[in-house]
């Protein structure tokens, strides 16, 4: 009988389940999309307004949006002080911006010079009242000066022709930007004499500029040569910025400037914060010709010209080195021959591949961090002999030119954008940006730690949300506080849909594994043994384990002659009482029941749920058990019935647990030669007249605790030495 039990509970096949694995492949699955995700949206960093993918767009805001909030966060970091409603700056000033002078054109400027474009006399007042500022003690003007003022079209005669001999006569260094856009003018590849055709031409000559032209060949000293100072590939000089429409100074002024260059920044999605240091205009001129016909055809010619912008013509001016000197390589441009602190070297500036200074802005536009004085005090005022002058508007409304464009701390003076470029370079302040394929690495591995950490459950939940959230947030910010720019807002979002996708997966799995687990342990174990695996899934270890258990074997004496004289109705309401009062015991105790076989109750203690005292637990049960049928046998008697006599066999031994079965139909069981002994215990009370046997190796764990009685040794199939056996009688400590 004892053999055939065991058999039984050995009749099924072992499967592993593979849950963990599962979760990992679909958690690799999400990652895997949202890297696809990050990858198609990747190109966005080089877009220009339109995208190439549409969530270039996307990326690109989100991203811009992290660096407002970090440039906020450095700007605000101790940096100012709050007085009254205004935040002020306090910071000390760096480097340059301890010269930088902004002569702002206000709005009570205007009011005393006039409305906007005022007389140029006034320009050439400002500009004789700071040469007059040399004397003995500064006998060499060091007064540095640039309008960002475009003097383009001529004026008042008198008035040109005052300011054009003050710009001769200043003998400091002095500059002024032009302006280039893009008019989309449809390009003509030919022409003929007719009229309709000549309006074309024209236009097209007057909006983007003959190279022929006075204004252009005014600024040919300017240009920089692609065979001389570019080393780098065709592909890359393409992604030089190109403008085809231009609004250049008037050649009277140009032939007497010391610099000059574009005053265009780079906006972006409505932000403005990157410098484009070398800028592409595109010319054309007209070449007529006579065909084989003896007729007149005209031909148009395009024509590149490059040229610094003006933040990269003052620093060349302000480091006391030429035009000629800029070299442009991949991701870098270096100006040779320059003096830097009074130290002669080849100074760089990084930018990226479309040659583009981020600006590193200080503070807001209230902040007052780069000085400004009204524009027109200073046309009979005084400012130090090394002051860095930046003439531009600083006025808003009808009266004045709407210059203001919005930077990441907020709207800014197209003056002050200057400032803070020429501040960015002059005191090498620079933001690097780290490399894409490493941004795009970052995010992908950080995505991967929080897929990893979901596949491992819920309760990793709250770990995977702070890798996810906290990461990206605290190192963006402090790496930007050492000036290194990495994606922040891109990746934070890739975790979050990845933490979310894994949450709505593990859920739904969890869930399906919840109602697994109601169903296959709360007939085995104690409810508050399924509530322990429903938290802790991974202590089912479905799926086969080797670990030391104790094994109980149960059975009725002579069932079957006592089956014999029973209906079968009163037969099932029998063993239905008895199993009942016996399975009781084993979830007291902590114990799984295995399953019954007919009158045989077979269970063990020691899993699912680790328990360090299985084999007391195991004692406890059998003494139970007999106290449970002393009842039963009461009850019996007091209804005329026989008393029944059971035995029970408990060993404790290293056996494989774990769901055995088919696909379809699997049983939580234990297997193993200790299973087998167990079983051979309960059956050997029948030779020595007893109730409960237990083995020696339970008997070593529990002897301090239980009362019991050396019976004998006997032989056991598949081992040499004979084991010793005890009848338990009585377990003298409980919990």
């Amino acid at each position: 009988m004892a053999d055939e039990k065991v058999k039984s509970a050995q009749a099924e096949g072992e499967g592993k389940p593979a849950k963990k694995k599962l979760n990992k492949t679909v958690m690799m699955l999400i990652l895997c999309l949202g890297v696809l995700l990050i990858v198609l949206g990747s190109y966005y960093v080089d877009t220009e307004g339109s995208s190439r993918f549409p969530l270039n767009s996307m990326f690109h805001t989100i991203e811009q949006t992290s660096i407002t909030w970090r440039f906020g966060a450095k700007a605000l970091s101790g940096f100012h002080t709050a007085q009254g409603s205004a935040v002020v700056n306090i910071q000390e000033k760096e480097g340059v911006y301890k010269n930088i002078v902004i002569a702002g054109i206000t709005g009570e400027t205007l009011s005393q010079l006039g409305e906007w474009p005022f007389d140029r006399k006034y320009h050439a007042e400002f500009l004789n009242n700071l040469n007059a500022q040399t004397n003995a003690k500064n006998p060499v003007n060091k007064r540095f000066v640039f309008f960002d003022v475009l003097f383009g079209v001529k004026g008042d005669p008198q008035s040109d022709a005052a300011l054009y001999e003050a710009i001769k006569n200043y003998t400091g260094p002095i500059g002024e930007d032009f302006i280039l856009d893009n008019s989309a003018v449809t390009e003509i590849k030919a022409v003929d004499e007719q009229a309709m055709m000549e309006h074309e031409i024209n236009k097209l000559l007057t909006e983007s500029m003959d190279y022929s032209s006075n204004y252009v060949q005014a600024l040919k000293k300017y240009e920089l040569d692609p065979e001389k100072n570019f080393d780098i590939s065709l592909d890359e000089l393409r992604k030089i910025q190109t403008f085809d429409k231009a609004y250049l100074i008037l050649p009277e002024i140009v032939s007497n400037l010391t610099f000059c260059g574009s005053a265009n920044i780079d906006t972006q999605f409505g932000l403005s914060r990157k410098n484009p240091l070398i800028i592409r205009q595109t010319y054309y001129s007209i070449t007529y010709t006579t065909n084989d016909n003896g007729e007149l055809e005209g031909y148009l010619e395009k024509k590149y010209a490059y040229y610094p912008n003006i933040i990269l013509s003052m620093v060349v001016q302000l480091l006391d080195s030429q035009v000629s000197n800029i070299f442009v390589k991949k991701g870098l441009i270096t100006i040779k021959n320059a003096t830097y602190n009074g130290t002669k070297m080849d100074f760089t500036i990084p930018v990226d591949d479309r040659f583009r200074l981020s600006i590193n802005y200080k503070a807001t536009e209230n902040s007052e961090y780069v000085k400004m004085m009204p524009y027109h005090d200073l046309m009979n005022g005084g400012v130090s002999a090394n002051s860095v002058i930046l003439v531009g508007m600083f006025a808003k409304g009808a009266k004045a030119v709407q210059d203001v464009k919005l930077s990441p701390l907020g709207n800014m003076f197209g003056i002050l954008h200057i400032a803070y470029a020429l501040g960015t370079v002059m005191n090498r302040d620079f933001i690097v940006a780290v490399p894409h394929w490493l941004n795009i690495l970052y995010t992908v591995i950080l995505a991967a730690i929080v897929a990893l950490l979901i596949s491992r459950g819920t309760r990793f939940t709250i770990a995977a949300g702070l890798v996810g959230i906290m990461i990206p947030i605290g190192v963006g910010f402090a790496l930007f506080f050492a000036n290194i720019e990495i994606l922040t807002l891109v990746p934070l979002i890739t975790n979050a849909l990845t933490l979310i996708a894994g949450e709505i997966f593990l859920l739904l799995t969890e869930e399906k594994e919840k109602r697994f687990i109601k169903s296959t342990f709360s007939s085995y174990v104690n409810p508050e043994v399924v509530d322990i695996l429903i938290k802790n899934p991974e202590k089912m270890k479905l799926g086969g384990d080797s670990k030391e258990l104790s094994i109980m074997f149960s059975d009725i004496r002579g069932f079957t002659s006592i089956s014999e004289g029973m209906t079968p109705e009163y037969l099932i309401n029998f063993l239905n009482e008895y199993l009942t009062g016996q399975t009781d015991i084993v979830m007291q105790t902590q114990g799984t029941l295995d399953k019954y076989i007919g009158d045989a109750v077979m269970a063990f203690w020691g899993a699912p749920i680790e328990l360090a005292d299985h084999a007391l637990r195991g004692c406890q049960a059998a003494v139970k058990m007999m106290d449970a049928l002393h009842a039963f046998n009461v009850s019996r008697e007091s209804h005329n019935d026989k008393p029944i006599d059971i035995g029970i066999g408990l060993n404790t031994a290293v056996v494989n647990v774990g769901n055995v079965g088919s696909s379809t139909r699997k049983n939580y069981t234990v297997i193993g030669d200790g299973v087998n002994l167990a079983s051979r215990l309960e059956g050997t009370n029948k030779i020595y007249h007893t109730n409960i046997i237990i083995s020696e190796s339970t008997y070593e764990i529990v002897k301090d605790y239980v009362i019991v009685r050396e019976l004998d040794y006997i032989a056991v199939k598949g081992k040499k030495e004979p084991v010793k056996i005890y009848e338990l009688l009585d377990v003298k400590k409980w919990d």
